[in-house]
């Protein structure tokens, strides 16, 4: 788009003037929702966008056929109203709510969820890794307008919650191909537009300003109880511009501000912090290709010699607990007596001996996106810890979108060491595994470490294939066991889910979803005097 210096006035003049815009309680714009991220959105795209970024506006456009029920992992009906699933696990049968309308009017059909789901399997793009798990091109048949057939390519226990998952949005197939250029299948033009059905219409998008959401009239749940007509998602990259927009009234939720700062937050007049339980994770990953970070030996190392305690108390505040491996603690098949590497320099120093380095004499990179100040500092951390070791670590900053190409396009130009977390894309400890330990998963968001162990994949594969949850729960006990031993990454830490806003904010807290705690539902929120 060109009309970038246009847009940007008109946000400064909107944020601006937007407290002048109150009602007689006192709250500003009752009926608009100002969000503030911590980075931009790259694209709208159900099929292509995999960020929270991204989802989290394709969460509100887009509906699924299944959605999570309030607070919980529950599945219930959404798009579809029920099914069925075979004997054998491979076949879900679904039927589909009438008389749902996209927003262009048109009513959404079985046609459009075959078209949906072949589109991405085609793309092959963004969050296609998990339904390429045990879906093809021959899985989604139209029985007739309200009636759609799913054959897996195997039994996947995960599927139904997959589908819950953005990367499962249904979208008006007319719509995105009306709009196909040199067989694109509308990924140009559904970058930056939306052809869904959800209870938003994205009406404006400019990069790295702002997304606006415009309520949409025919939603089929309707509109009534409390709720926001318009949506406002604001890139604010620094954390000190987020707090004083906050205390401002500029904005109403902060979604930006790390852990780290939430204490300066609290006690604020007019602000509220929130706090909920959280899947989110965060860790220091190694290229497990690259020369020296391929060595698991000097991984082990890295991980005695990090001072974990440290983090958790000077930076993170106490706000935090040790990640005890992969699988998050709250989510079923996480080990509670799975080995934690402690701080112990001289076993570090011994295993850096016997990897053939007792001196260490080489240089690393470490890469984080500057919206996180939080993954900077564990970028500092970690170059102290490995400077007693002999090892010097250049750290460098990238832009959210930047750091996301760097890390993900493939293995020799991706940096040495780098920062980043996760939060869920299905309730599964296969979202955790398989996705970020698997070879399958090479070069995505989740296997950024360019991982491999065919022992492991052996262990994922029978996970994914059988229907008996104990079996399973043993055999992610044993992933992750195998996982740690090899140290693709330094596991950091799980924090809780801290969220500064404006406190005439409701609906927020009642409908909190650690499933989507990145990517609420704004369809929930709305403003109200306390």
């Amino acid at each position: 788009m060109n009309k970038w210096l246009l847009g940007f006035s008109f946000v400064v003049l909107l944020l601006t003037g937007i407290a002048a815009l109150a009602t007689a309680d006192g709250v500003p714009n009752p009926d608009t929702l100002i969000w503030a991220a911590y980075g931009g959105v790259d694209t709208v795209d159900p099929s292509i966008g995999y960020d929270v970024e991204a989802a989290r506006v394709v969460q509100n456009i887009y509906d699924r056929l299944v959605a999570y029920k309030g607070s919980s992992t529950e599945l219930v009906p959404s798009l579809a109203t029920n099914w069925e699933v075979s004997s054998d696990g491979k076949v879900y049968t679904f039927h589909l709510r009438k008389g749902v309308k996209f927003h262009d009017g048109t009513e959404l059909t079985a046609k459009d969820v075959k078209f949906s789901f072949d589109r991405m399997l085609k793309i092959n793009k963004g969050p296609a890794w998990i339904y390429t798990q045990d879906m093809d091109l021959n899985s989604v048949k139209v029985i007739d307008d309200y009636t759609v057939q799913i054959t897996l390519t195997h039994p996947y226990a995960p599927f139904l919650y997959t589908i819950a998952y953005v990367g499962g949005s249904i979208m008006n197939s007319k719509l995105v191909m009306a709009h196909e250029k040199n067989g694109d299948l509308g990924e140009a033009w559904l970058q930056n537009h939306d052809a869904g059905s959800g209870p938003y219409i994205l009406a404006q998008w400019v990069p790295n300003v702002q997304v606006v959401l415009k309520k949409f009239d025919d939603y089929w749940r309707g509109w009534s109880g409390k709720h926001v007509s318009t949506v406002i998602i604001k890139p604010v990259t620094e954390v000190s511009d987020q707090k004083m927009m906050l205390e401002r009234g500029d904005i109403d939720i902060a979604g930006g501000i790390d852990v780290d700062q939430i204490p300066s937050m609290e006690g604020k007049p007019g602000i509220k912090i929130f706090k909920g339980p959280s899947l989110g994770i965060t860790y220091i990953g190694f290229n497990c290709q690259k020369k020296y970070t391929n060595n698991p030996l000097i991984r082990r190392a890295f991980s005695y010699a990090f001072d974990y305690e440290g983090v958790l108390k000077g930076i993170l505040k106490g706000n935090a607990m040790r990640l005890q491996g992969p699988v998050p603690k709250g989510l079923w098949g996480h080990e509670d007596d799975l080995f934690m590497y402690p701080t112990d320099l001289d076993k570090a120093k011994k295993l850096m001996a016997a990897a053939g380095y007792p001196n260490g004499g080489f240089t690393l990179t470490f890469a984080y996106y500057t919206g996180s100040d939080i993954n900077r500092r564990l970028g500092l951390a970690l170059q102290s810890a490995l400077q007693k070791l002999g090892v010097t670590l250049k750290i460098q900053g990238y832009t959210h979108a930047a750091f996301y190409t760097k890390v993900t396009s493939g293995w020799k130009d991706a940096p040495d060491v780098f920062a980043w977390g996760w939060v869920p894309d299905y309730a599964d400890p296969d979202d955790y595994v398989f996705s970020m330990f698997a070879t399958q998963s090479w070069g995505t968001a989740g296997n950024a470490t360019y991982y491999s162990n065919p022992v492991l994949d052996k262990i994922l594969k029978e996970a994914q294939l059988t229907t008996d949850h104990q079996r399973r729960v043993e055999l992610y006990k044993e992933a992750q066991a195998v996982i740690v031993s090899d140290a693709p990454w330094i596991f950091v830490y799980q924090s809780e889910r801290f969220l500064a806003m404006r406190d005439w904010v409701k609906g927020f807290a009642e409908n909190y979803n650690p499933m989507l705690e990145r990517m609420p539902n704004f369809y929930n929120i709305y403003k109200e005097a306390s």
